[in-house]
């Protein structure tokens, strides 16, 4: 997959595939996509900007318009027509088509039309005319009323489906917006309380929608709710899309087929500048004897872990000295760098636990502050207050790596940050693997000996076996000299859950090849994903108390 915007160079279009070019947020490309997806079809997908098109898409479409479907030569335009065409040519046993008919096909679209056209004044205006949303209201009556079963045209998946679904899957961003609802609290069927009351009468709309998005082949392709919900705050506000400003593939020769991670088990003291020299050398060092795509370093790998040393160590990010080194280290080597974590004194004066990401153009590609603190007390083993002196953060942050896949074709993967404490709380991996479509989640992190020899490895191995993601912990080596001693054994494993490498106490790097193919394989065998009862778990009038 690419996503190409003006000055990018032409990719090559193979005759022998279908190539599809698309907007990422489009409805109508989903509905193409959708109807690959179904009938099993390998296409190239050439994702093109929609604000900044390239110069050459007008070769292929002379308006620009997408979605485009390239068959051997031929060129497909209108998502409903290039719907039917594939399916009539690619459903000799399941053709979609023959289970709805023509009629039903029909009044799906224009159901979809009414549902959408509101809608989409509402997605994308800065300001809606309350007449745009007494439409919107009516078109999801309508179509309540109108889905009497489990899918559109009975209890078989139809044609009329795949062109009604991806039009009417807005329902929540765009009721959201309707109830001012922040776009960060916005997620598939997570109606809260200020919507639950409206969105209740539509019950046939919701389980029609929790339905198709348990299909395998929607969510296969599909883009969660909360991160159309953040393109669209992006548009609404003005603001080029945060979601896709991903840095240019420049250098192909960057993009790999498997991708090996590499995280340095550093030792640290009571030195901040020995520290950050330190790591620096040690960065180098696994370049030169790993050659990593993607390296991270460990939790408060500039300073000792403690409440009295967080302010002292504390520098302002992205300008201080940490990261300096960071972003040179990264732009030297041309890697991808997770920078651990250190102390943060941010705009407000307060301090937090902050992970830098930066790209192998040396540019910082976002922040991480810790969202959980941890504040435990265990009667006469351990007790530690870290927001005695930090404050958490407020965001999740993931980012894209671009990688080939084993049919050379451009894809990404999508990598979660957590920090230490973070990797007890399942939500926060759940969250970064279902809805923001994360395959590697790092957590950068410093266990004490007690909890770690009872629950490092097993938190590890339980987040992948929640996610079917590789996870990786980084720690920093066991100093004995420090006040607070880290269990170190850093280690990664796989979407089975089993660990493919581990560390000792001392100063080490642990790599790993990362295989994301795998990812499909554990997926198809276990399929938790599309089995999950978001139904039972996110939608109230469901949850029953015994009494």
């Amino acid at each position: 997959m690419m996503h190409l915007k003006n000055g990018d160079p032409e990719p090559f279009v193979d005759p022998t595939r279908y190539t599809l070019f698309a907007f990422r947020f489009c409805p109508f490309c989903v509905r193409v996509k959708l109807i690959l997806s179904f009938h099993k079809i390998d296409y190239d997908l050439i994702q093109v900007s929609l604000n900044d098109k390239p110069d050459w898409l007008m070769k292929y479409s002379p308006l620009g318009k997408v979605p485009l479907l390239i068959n051997q030569g031929d060129k497909l335009l209108e998502s409903d027509l290039i719907m039917r065409f594939v399916d009539e040519l690619h459903g000799e046993k399941t053709s979609l088509m023959s289970i709805c008919g023509v009629e039903k096909f029909q009044n799906a679209a224009e159901l979809a039309k009414k549902f959408f056209s509101p809608g989409y004044s509402i997605l994308y205006g800065v300001t809606f005319s309350e007449l745009d949303v007494v439409k919107f209201r009516e078109a999801c009556s309508e179509l309540d009323n109108s889905i009497n079963s489990k899918y559109f045209a009975g209890d078989q998946l139809s044609l009329a489906d795949l062109i009604l679904f991806p039009m009417i899957d807005y329902f929540e961003i765009i009721l959201g917006i309707i109830h001012h609802i922040n776009y960060d609290q916005i997620y598939e069927m997570k109606i809260n309380d200020k919507l639950y009351n409206e969105a209740k009468t539509w019950s046939n709309l919701l389980n029609y929608l929790i339905t198709m998005r348990q299909e395998s082949f929607v969510s296969d392709i599909r883009i969660s709710t909360n991160i159309t919900a953040k393109f669209i705050a992006s548009k609404r506000s003005g603001l080029s899309n945060p979601d896709i400003q991903r840095h240019p593939l420049r250098n192909f020769k960057q993009i790999v087929k498997m991708l090996r991670l590499a995280l340095l088990q550093m030792f640290v003291g009571a030195d901040k500048t020995a520290n950050i020299k330190r790591a620096s050398e040690l960065i180098s060092r696994a370049v030169s004897e790993h050659s990593p795509h993607l390296v991270c370093l460990p939790e408060c790998f500039t300073s000792p872990i403690g409440a009295k040393y967080f302010g002292p160590y504390a520098e302002t990010v992205p300008n201080g000295p940490s990261c300096q080194m960071l972003s040179d280290a990264a732009k030297s080597h041309k890697i991808w760098l997770v920078g651990g974590s250190i102390p943060e004194r941010g705009p407000d004066g307060k301090l937090y636990n902050c992970c830098a990401t930066y790209n192998p153009d040396g540019e910082l590609v976002g922040l991480y502050r810790k969202l959980h603190l941890f504040d435990i007390d265990i009667p006469g083993q351990f007790t530690f207050k870290e927001s005695a002196s930090l404050s958490s953060g407020k965001e999740t942050f993931s980012f894209e790596i671009p990688l080939k896949n084993a049919e050379n074709k451009i894809s990404v993967i999508r990598v979660g940050i957590g920090i230490c404490y973070d990797i007890r709380f399942p939500e926060l991996s759940l969250l970064y693997a279902n809805q923001l479509g994360c395959q590697l989640l790092l957590f950068p992190a410093a266990f004490n000996p007690k909890t770690g020899s009872l629950h490092w490895e097993l938190l590890g191995r339980a987040r992948a076996l929640d996610t079917q993601c590789y996870v990786g912990m980084c720690s920093p080596a066991c100093n004995l000299e420090l006040d607070y001693i880290s269990h170190a054994e850093s280690l990664i494993t796989s979407p089975w859950g089993i660990v493919i490498a581990k560390g000792g106490k001392e100063e080490e790097i642990i790599t790993a090849d990362l295989d994301f193919s795998e990812l499909k394989c554990v997926r198809e065998s276990i399929p938790i994903g599309r089995q999950r009862r978001l139904d039972i778990y996110t939608t109230p009038k469901l949850v029953k108390k015994q009494s």
